[in-house]
């Protein structure tokens, strides 16, 4: 503090004859230290508002930290005991929420973000079936948080493929609904998918054929007649989405399908079922008796 009157008081000791440099200069030193301490008196005060403002802030960010570590280490550790102690069974559908945002969002309340996930979407199901954009317009939810429930949705959909792939029997209608399912359920245009299997009803590729708008695709018999030969397949279902929701087959769809199906037969290839898929429901032209 000192520093600031070192001019002021080089001026005076100029001033001031040699003969009273000693006198004068413990005058000049109480002056200082009277003029200091006013001073440093001021400063200290002023300076003890500004820390107080700094260090109040750092205290407040240091309380939220505080009460976020409390959550972390308090509400999660209580959430993970729950989680390993009785299981996801017993979580209701917005605890599982949070415990996936606990992937995206590491240092932070989340609670207020599974609320409004599940305000917006009511399920689990339709959260994972967002689109990208329609997400990222809740409250709280970046990017992160999008290709975390993106990542859901492909375990699901792996699970299936590698159950379907996977089984040591033959394949059944409902192992084929719920493989199709999650691979277009949640598509916003049509597509035609179709599975080629062998004598022994085992699938041996499942392949999208055509994608279409958002009420229509194309069937091309020659293309799926062609890719059947070439993979030795003894059968094939073919399945599209209705991105309605409603399953019930088009004119166009039965009519489209009884023609596959007559050159099927000509060739000994069997349509074993044409299966439409819409969001909680699908439905079987074969156990309609449609083919």
């Amino acid at each position: 503090m000192v520093l600031l009157f070192t001019t002021t008081v080089e001026v005076k000791v100029l001033q001031i004859e040699k003969r009273d440099i000693i006198q004068q200069g413990q005058i000049i030193n109480d002056i200082i230290q009277d003029r200091t301490g006013d001073e440093t008196r001021n400063n200290m005060h002023n300076n003890k508002s500004i820390i107080k403002t700094i260090v109040g802030g750092s205290a407040e960010a240091a309380q939220v930290d505080k009460k976020q570590n409390n959550y972390k280490t308090g509400h999660r550790k209580r959430m993970l005991e729950k989680m390993l102690n009785i299981g996801i069974a017993n979580f209701i559908t917005v605890e599982i929420i949070e415990y996936c945002l606990y992937l995206s969002i590491p240092r932070k309340n989340v609670k207020q973000i599974a609320y409004n996930l599940y305000e917006k979407y009511k399920s689990l199901y339709f959260i994972i079936g967002a689109s990208k954009e329609d997400l990222l317009s809740v409250n709280g939810v970046g990017i992160y948080t999008y290709t975390t429930f993106q990542l859901l949705l492909g375990i699901i959909q792996h699970i299936q493929e590698e159950k379907i792939y996977e089984k040591e029997f033959f394949c059944t209608l409902e192992d084929v609904v719920a493989y199709c399912k999650w691979k277009m359920v949640f598509l916003t245009q049509e597509q035609l998918r179709v599975l080629y299997f062998n004598s022994k009803h085992y699938l041996i590729r499942d392949e999208l054929q055509s994608m279409g708008t958002i009420n229509q695709v194309s069937i091309y018999p020659r293309e799926i007649l062609k890719r059947a030969f070439e993979l030795g397949a003894a059968g094939i279902v073919l399945c599209h989405n209705h991105p309605s929701g409603d399953v019930a087959p088009s004119k166009e769809d039965r009519e489209a399908t009884l023609r596959i199906k007559k050159i099927m037969d000509l060739l000994d290839i069997k349509l074993h079922d044409h299966i439409i898929i819409g969001e909680d429901k699908f439905f079987s032209m074969k156990a309609y008796n449609i083919i």
